[in-house]
């Protein structure tokens, strides 16, 4: 079970299965495509699970603000080579449109995002971020007492995935890396599973990122707090 699972409460295989067989038989939407087969939603108002159910797969996402600006360059596939997994990749870009780096990312709802998606055209996406492995200190001025020559420094982002600066990390998979100021906690509840996880705003630079964690990753973290996270990457197209 991925960790992305977790931040959202979803603790093994079996509560997966038990939310899976929830949206099928009681799903909050039901989509019938002509490519992509029938795919059923599942959602709080928060939380979303997308089950495409004809190609047997599901893909998590949440409800977030956060909106970024990009270039959308090529699709490429996941390592499990299901359509329903497969990746934009895009060019970043700041507020005076100037591109920052490139980056991967999913969608719920792959095959309607390749319908609405040109390529080479400018987008904006809603990016959901789901912390799978992170590390927290008081604040940006005790990290950098504690690590003074460190060039990878708060304010940071990084693309991971197939754009990882190390050759034996990259991989097809929708990820990427930053350092963030918390600005806020929520705690929230799964409604079907009764597990509980956070909701962050972590700001990065002039950018504020909404992400979820397991309520047993990054324990006892405080607004205020330096967060370094590793994160898998999921939007939605606007």
């Amino acid at each position: 079970m991925g960790n992305h699972w977790s931040a959202i409460g979803i603790h093994s295989q079996e509560e997966l299965a038990e939310v899976i067989q929830t949206a099928y038989e009681t799903p909050s939407r039901h989509f019938q495509d002509l490519d992509a087969g029938q795919t059923y939603l599942l959602t709080d108002g928060s939380i979303e699970l997308w089950l495409h159910f004809d190609a047997q797969c599901v893909v998590p996402s949440f409800a977030s603000s956060t909106v970024i600006q990009a270039i959308a360059t090529r699709w490429i596939e996941d390592e499990s080579h299901s359509p329903y997994y497969d990746m934009l990749c895009v060019e970043l870009l700041d507020s005076n449109g100037y591109r920052l780096c490139p980056l991967a990312v999913t969608f719920g709802n792959v095959p309607q995002a390749r319908r609405l998606i040109d390529m080479g055209e400018s987008i904006n996406l809603n990016l959901s971020v789901f912390i799978e492995r992170g590390e927290y200190w008081d604040s940006v001025e005790s990290y950098r007492k504690a690590y003074p020559d460190r060039k990878f420094a708060p304010g940071f982002f990084v693309p991971l995935g197939p754009f990882s600066a190390l050759e034996n990390c990259r991989d097809n998979s929708p990820r990427a890396a930053f350092f963030g100021v918390v600005q806020q906690i929520q705690w929230k509840e799964n409604p079907w599973t009764g597990h509980s996880y956070q909701c962050l705003s972590l700001e990065c630079g002039s950018s504020l990122y909404e992400a979820v964690v397991a309520d047993e990753n990054l324990m006892n973290l405080a607004v205020g707090n330096l967060v370094y996270v590793e994160c898998w990457l999921c939007t939605k197209y606007l």
